[in-house]
């Protein structure tokens, strides 16, 4: 008969400290990244949003020079009337947004604002020479400002 000898056969793996150890360390890189990702869909919210309400304020600055550069005569009583050829384009400030009306079409602008602050043309008190307001995007503000130049030697009555 033959003896064999069994030899203590060592087998390496982690104790369970090790293996709690890695378990935190990987939870912690977990955490991380979610509070990474949490902030960046945060951010690109926020960023998409004033970008879109800056968008608004740029069409509503566009359409405005645009309604007063081609009006014959612009004149403000509660709204904002661009008068050209017999028909109006006409600026209503409400609370929250403006509206902007016409015999084509109406369109809304998003806006938060600041009520307007119209100069009187140097023709005649009746015509607007110029109109400011601020228009808020979240922390910022930006100021809106259109004037409008009339032909020389022209007043209200003549337009009449």
């Amino acid at each position: 008969m033959k003896i064999r000898h069994l030899r203590h056969i060592c087998v390496k793996g982690f104790t369970v400290l090790e293996a709690v150890i890695a378990m935190v360390l990987t939870g912690l890189v977990v955490l991380f990244a979610y509070a990474g990702v949490r902030y960046y869909y945060q951010l690109f919210h926020s960023v998409t949003v004033v970008g879109h309400t800056q968008t608004e304020i740029n069409l509503l600055h566009t359409a405005l020079a645009s309604d007063m550069d081609k009006a014959e005569q612009v004149i403000y009583s509660t709204t904002l009337d661009c008068i050209s050829n017999g028909e109006v384009v006409s600026y209503a400030f409400m609370k929250d947004y403006l509206l902007r009306q016409s015999a084509i079409a109406a369109d809304t602008f998003r806006i938060q604002h600041r009520p307007p602050q119209v100069i009187a043309s140097k023709k005649s008190s009746e015509l607007v020479g110029q109109i400011s307001f601020d228009c808020i995007n979240h922390e910022m503000v930006y100021l809106i400002s259109v004037s409008k130049d009339y032909p020389v030697g022209i007043t209200f009555d003549e337009i009449k």
